[in-house]
């Protein structure tokens, strides 16, 4: 994008640039904490990296006598306190109390053979093999066998016998089978106390007894004397590979030379030595204590006390063990693991790690160590530049840091950013503003203004215009034009910390407090995201290939812009810091330096979370443990980092830069395959057989399955999942927890299997898996649970069976009871009819005829009328009982006929109307005796009450069924009644109450002058319960 040429000058602060860099410096300090470091020692800048485990760390015991690499990738460690096996996290120790077969915890020596096969010797000449199992003593057989005596070194031939060398009881073969043979002076050995014995990659024997190196064939022992002098005593043997032996040899006289030598034999002559040493030659700290080579060609050679030094074709002897204390450092045994790392057990410091140093410090001079790095670049030279925070600028060339400073012309100590752009020419920014070099001198660039104050930020865009942040507001030069974007052009006046270009050719500007700008042709905008508050804490940031816009930011963690949306991730998803201050993007990483390491991310990763075995981000991480100087990262401004053309990262580190490869620093462990270590019940570990199967009785509370994948390397990266088959329907994540917790397992067959991950490598599962067989208690058996199941479907049966037989018995009773209490009811209603209907008949018929006799007798007459029309009542009473006990009118239509002649018969008389409106099928519903009666005599009141008070021509009598319920209402076209003057009245109060009795209601609806409605509503009647007997 084309850019205007110059503008005026941007404002000018009044106090000054001193002023102004103290002030900046002070906003660095508090925000950074950088100026005061932690109080640690800068690790040691040499060649390799040592790390070291004692009793802090697991360690039964400092002391180590012999170590030992197996096919699984397990760490053994021979000490005075027992065998340790070391995963690269957890020491698990084996000694005399938790493993019998030791007897002696004392373990002097370890081997394994060619096939895998791990040994051990003890000191009280115990020979122990390694099972999966555990360990098992080895049973040897033969009249001179290792009579107590220790076991100072094993080896094994390619006929699979092994050898033994004994303090007192000579050189030793046992056979596979467990035959012994035993060699001493008779068979050539000086002694019967052999230091050491090897087998080389051609097979041949070696024997070092009593200080001399011998080659041991048909049965015999062949001294090999050495090349120098008789003097010499040889200190130890290691196998060459290419052929041979490399031998440390020493001199015993006492005037004579004591410092060590080392030899390579081979083809039967002996090579020149390997000089010049790097120990001195006149003391006994300088004794070889082992040599051994790996697998680089790398000889290795670890005095008494003089350090551990390591040899290579070309460059010769390099001190290995630079910046520890080498009188301390007593080796006892050194080996190699599978990745190149080399193992150092010694004598009182315990086991150290060696390896490479992925990461080079370049620490400050001494004097100016309060000082810190703030930024760093690297020319075409090779010239490391480094910009401090008040030391001025530094130049790392012929192995040591060069001050640059007055005399150079660059007379500011306060540089926070280096940009080295496309023509080779150094950009500096200082705090009293912007220099550049000239030959080996640096010129200051006084126009515009805004560059003689503090420079935070420096950028070189695609077509080689440079960007400056400063105080006074961001400024492009374009060669000998310039422009400054200031407050006229929508920029604050806080100078940008970070500067970065997108795929249009806009430049973007962070300003801390304020937020991201990005700009559009002649100005700047607010970048129109969201007010997110990581935006104004950003320190450094890029776009990728795909336009999004990373950052890195002071409190918030490492951010992303794309599409309009602000992401941030943090610690709480896997970063160890949000305290971030430099951003490089290499390759498919960014990478990141921080208050808590340098680390890289994928990006791809980040945009795709959950992909971890734990949600979390993985990511790839460097510490002191690498050759970091110090955990925290420093920096003020953009670029702080730098990356070379050759791919060489550099990082402010405190007092120090860190300079990397990032191929070498990425560390891709190998996976082994997991191993389940035992299983804990109910708290108590439990043996597990060989054919990895383990039977439990059910019942336990809790189960607890502790596994490991051994990693020497990095074992923090290590990733577990499980699954128990017949439980588990898919494999449980478990992240890095090393033990799975199960409880109260039922009776069944289980498969317990096991897989481990380095977080971004395939899954391997466990070479075996357990079957695991949880026995039933007998309640538990199928067959008793089988039998107890038909057992209590059988009584269940009994029971309903014999419930159901007394309820029809029951249901019997009630039925033979109903039907003697009908048939008592008809004989009743029969002897009532035909008894006391007859008397009343006869009597109507005598009153008629007194009255017909006394026809001249008016008194008589009358009474003869009244005494007919007594019995006529009577009669209709009568019938009313008869119809009322005789069961054959137990029914609803029964109810309603004889409710219908009663109210036509009733009302016609009265003169009233009446109309009646019931279905014409009516339900076959069955009603009591007492229902029918207590309904009828209701529906008998309510009709007298409209012929004596309503004053009605017409009556509506109505029925109607509603579900379980049916009603009968009776309406009349009467003078009505307020129903709460009438609440008092009997009548209407023994409606309601006949109505309650048999489990019904009565309503009553009447308005002055609107009639009056009377609703029976009566559920259906509940049968009899079965079981009521003829007393109840």
């Amino acid at each position: 994008m084309k850019h205007g040429g110059p503008t005026s000058a941007s404002r000018q602060e009044g106090n000054g640039p001193a002023h102004r860099a103290r002030g900046l410096l002070l906003l660095a300090v508090g925000a950074l904490g950088v100026a005061s470091l932690p109080a640690q020692n800068p690790a040691p800048d040499g060649g390799f990296l040592w790390r070291s485990w004692d009793a802090d760390h697991g360690l039964p015991s400092a002391r180590i006598n012999a170590l030992a690499t197996t096919s699984d990738g397990f760490l053994w460690i021979a000490t005075p306190a027992g065998l340790v096996r070391f995963d690269g996290l957890e020491f698990t120790g084996f000694h005399a109390s938790n493993t019998p077969a030791l007897g002696d915890s004392r373990v002097l020596s370890l081997h394994v053979d060619a096939g895998g096969q791990l040994w051990a010797g003890t000191a009280d000449g115990r020979l122990l093999r390694h099972e999966p199992s555990g360990w098992v003593r080895v049973a040897l057989r033969g009249e001179r066998a290792t009579q107590g005596r220790s076991v100072l070194s094993l080896g094994s031939d390619r006929e699979g016998h092994l050898w033994l060398g004994t303090d007192g009881a000579g050189l030793l073969r046992v056979s596979p089978q467990g035959d012994v043979e035993g060699y001493g002076p008779d068979h050539g050995l000086p002694t019967t106390t052999v230091s050491q014995v090897l087998l080389d990659t051609q097979g041949q024997c070696w024997v070092v007894c009593a200080g001399r190196l011998g080659r041991w064939t048909d049965r015999e022992w062949t001294p090999v004397p050495l090349p120098d002098d008789s003097n010499s005593s040889v200190r130890w043997v290691a196998s060459a590979r290419a052929g041979g032996l490399w031998v440390a040899a020493s001199s015993t006289g006492p005037l004579g030379i004591r410092g060590t030598r080392v030899y390579w034999w081979h083809d039967g002559t002996w090579s020149e030595p390997l000089t010049p040493y790097p120990w001195p030659q006149d003391s006994t700290r300088s004794r070889a204590q082992v040599i051994y080579e790996d697998r680089q060609g790398r000889v290795w050679c670890a005095t008494a006390g003089g350090g551990v030094f390591v040899h290579q074709a070309g460059t010769g002897w390099i001190e290995a063990s630079a910046g520890l204390s080498p009188a301390q450092l007593q080796v006892q045994c050194l080996t190699e693991d599978d990745q190149g790392m080399i193992w150092v057990g010694t004598r009182t410091l315990g086991l150290f790690q060696v390896r490479p140093r992925p990461v080079r410090a370049l620490h400050l001079p001494p004097e100016f160590r309060p000082h810190v790095f703030l930024s760093t670049c690297t020319d075409e030279h090779g010239r490391i530049w480094g910009g401090t925070d008040g030391a001025g600028l530094f130049v790392w060339e012929a192995g040591h840091w060069r001050q640059i400073g007055p005399a150079q012309g660059l007379t500011s100590r306060y540089v926070p950013v280096l940009l080295l752009d496309r023509h080779g020419t150094l950009w500096v920014g200082t705090f009293s503003g912007l220099y550049r070099s000239s030959g080996d001198r640096f010129e200051r660039v006084p126009h515009p203004p805004a560059l003689t104050q503090s420079i935070t930020a420096l950028m070189e865009d695609r077509v080689g215009r440079i960007w400056a942040g400063a105080q006074g507001g961001l400024v492009c030069l374009d060669g000998d034009l310039s422009r400054t974007y200031g407050s006229e052009s929508g920029l604050p006046l806080t100078p940008a910390r970070a500067l970065a270009e997108d795929g249009l050719g806009r430049i973007w500007a962070a300003i801390p407090g304020e937020g991201l700008f990005r700009q559009e042709g002649d100005v700047f905008e607010p970048a129109g995201f969201p007010d997110h508050p990581a935006l104004r804490a950003i320190r450094s940031m890029t776009f990728d290939q795909e336009g999004r816009l990373w950052f890195v930011t002071l409190g918030y963690g490492l951010g992303c812009v794309e599409g309009g949306v602000v992401r941030t991730w943090t610690t709480s998803a896997g970063l160890p810091s949000d305290h971030q201050l430099a951003l490089l993007r290499q390759g498919a990483l960014l990478w990141i330096g921080s208050e808590n390491g340098i680390f890289a991310v994928n990006p791809s990763m980040l945009l795709s979370p959950g992909t971890g075995p734990e949600g979390r981000l993985r990511l790839h991480r460097l510490t002191p443990q690498h050759g970091l100087a110090y955990k925290v990262c420093t920096g003020l401004g953009q670029p702080s980092a730098h990356v070379t053309s050759d791919g060489i990262l550099s990082f402010p580190n405190g007092a120090a830069i860190a300079r990397f490869h990032p191929e070498a620093s990425l560390e891709q462990p190998r996976v082994w395959p997991p191993v389940l270590h035992g299983v804990w019940v109910d708290g108590m570990p439990l043996p597990m057989g060989s054919d990895n199967r383990l039977e439990i009785r059910s019942g336990a509370v809790s189960y607890e399955f502790q596994y490991s994948s051994p990693n020497l390397v990095a074992p923090e990266r290590i990733r577990y999942r499980y699954q128990l088959e017949g439980l588990d329907r898919q494999p449980v994540e478990a992240g890095a927890r090393r033990s799975a917790f199960y409880n109260r397992l039922p009776p069944g067959q289980y498969r317990f299997r096991l897989w481990a991950s380095a977080g971004d490598t395939e899954w391997v599962e466990a070479r075996t898996s357990l079957l695991l067989a949880i026995l039933p208690r007998w309640w538990e058996r199928r067959s008793v649970q089988l039998a107890g199941l038909l057992s209590v479907v059988g009584l269940i049966s009994l029971g309903v069976w014999r419930w159901e037989r007394n309820r029809s018995r029951r249901r019997m009773e009630h039925l033979r009871w109903q039907r003697a209490m009908d048939l008592e009811r008809q004989r009743i209603a029969r002897d009532i009819h035909d008894d006391l209907g007859s008397g009343l008949t006869e009597i109507i018929l005598l009153s008629d005829t007194l009255r017909e006799e006394s026809s001249s007798q008016p008194a008589a007459r009358r009474l003869a009328e009244e005494i007919a029309a007594c019995a006529r009542r009577l009669t209709r009473a009568m019938d009313e009982v008869v119809w009322a006990i005789n069961p054959r009118h137990d029914s609803l239509e029964s109810l309603l006929t004889y409710l219908n002649r009663f109210a036509q018969d009733h009302l016609n008389r009265a003169g009233i109307r009446c109309r009646w409106d019931v279905p014409l099928e009516v339900p076959a519903l069955p009603l009591s005796a007492e229902t029918r009666h207590h309904l009828y005599l209701a529906c008998k009141e309510a009709l007298h009450n409209v012929v004596k008070h309503a004053g009605a021509s017409e009556v509506w009598v109505r029925f109607q069924m509603n579900g379980a319920c049916f009603e009968l209402s009776i309406e009349d076209n009467g003078r009505g009644f307020s129903p709460e003057s009438a609440a008092k009245g009997n009548g209407l109060r023994h409606m309601d109450q006949r109505l309650s009795e048999i489990g019904g209601s009565c309503r009553i609806e009447s308005q002055p002058g609107r009639g009056t409605r009377v609703v029976f509503r009566v559920v259906s009647p509940p049968r009899p319960r079965v079981g009521t007997s003829p007393e109840a």
